[in-house]
């Protein structure tokens, strides 16, 4: 038997980390604004690091927020490439669908 091998003692999950990098690429290409209805949150947090997304709260109890969505539907052949991806605001995303 050989040593206990480290480099798996602590699970990353790079699939995670490769998403959250992607999601702030596609957020600043975009300069947080969807690329449907230009809308764009008051406030941007400044050294975003993709780990969440940017919302907005209203007065009214209900939110906005920016997501990564697909140009191009992976249930039609669309990859997750950086090309293929644009930021949206959720209420544009869900009428995509």
């Amino acid at each position: 038997m050989g040593k206990t091998d480290d480099v798996h003692s602590k699970p990353i999950n790079f699939r995670i980390k490769r998403y959250q990098l992607l999601r702030k690429q596609v957020f600043e290409r975009d300069d947080f604004t969807c690329q449907i209805c230009r809308w764009r949150p008051s406030q941007i947090p400044k050294n975003y690091n993709g780990r969440y997304t940017v919302v907005e709260y209203h007065k009214d109890g209900n939110f906005t927020d920016l997501q990564v969505d697909h140009v191009k539907p992976r249930s039609k052949g669309g990859t997750c490439s950086f090309d293929n991806l644009q930021t949206t605001c959720c209420h544009c995303n869900n009428r995509k669908n």
